[in-house]
């Protein structure tokens, strides 16, 4: 039976946002982490927007940038100057393989192409059922709910973002 510290169910902008700041990191090189999804991300199946004030690392990935908002109804008309911020859009298939190109060079990221079709979860690991096959991961270093952001390894001044489902 395969082990794994942390396993992702489902790889979409919150796992691979996720995943990718650990690879970023550079903290989480010790650890195995699974990526299970039953879509391989080849499609463009979405866009993603966001507001920036300077240039970021999406920036090769980009699709569209707004640097200013249009207010008008057939009485009234307003260009307003976003300066020093841009509207960017990203579509989903250029994030998906900016992001998987990254994470693909990891030798402790795996991804499955499977579904998960149940879970169990237990005080200090959860169990997946994955795909046809029936293999059982089991992950551990489970942390407990409510832990600091600290115990991730990421610096406390980092924003917390922490989802469970």
């Amino acid at each position: 039976m395969k082990h794994y510290n942390y396993i992702f169910a489902g790889s979409g902008l919150s796992a691979l946002m996720t995943v990718y700041k650990i690879v970023q990191s550079g903290k989480f090189s010790d650890k195995s982490i699974l990526l299970l999804d039953e879509n391989s991300k080849k499609s463009n199946d979405r866009t993603w927007c966001f507001w920036s004030e300077k240039n970021e690392n999406w920036e090769p990935i980009i699709n569209k940038k707004w640097n200013s908002a249009l207010f008008a109804n057939q009485d009234f008309k307003i260009d307003i100057n976003l300066n020093p911020y841009k509207y960017n859009q990203i579509r989903g298939l250029d994030f998906y393989n900016f992001v998987f190109d990254v994470i693909s060079k990891q030798e402790n990221i795996t991804f499955v192409n499977q579904k998960v079709i149940d879970y169990e979860e237990s005080e200090n690991q959860a169990q997946t059922y994955e795909g046809i096959d029936g293999i059982k991961t089991i992950m551990n270093d489970m942390i407990e709910e409510g832990a600091p952001i600290s115990a991730f390894g990421i610096p406390q001044e980092m924003p917390d973002l922490l989802q469970h489902f």
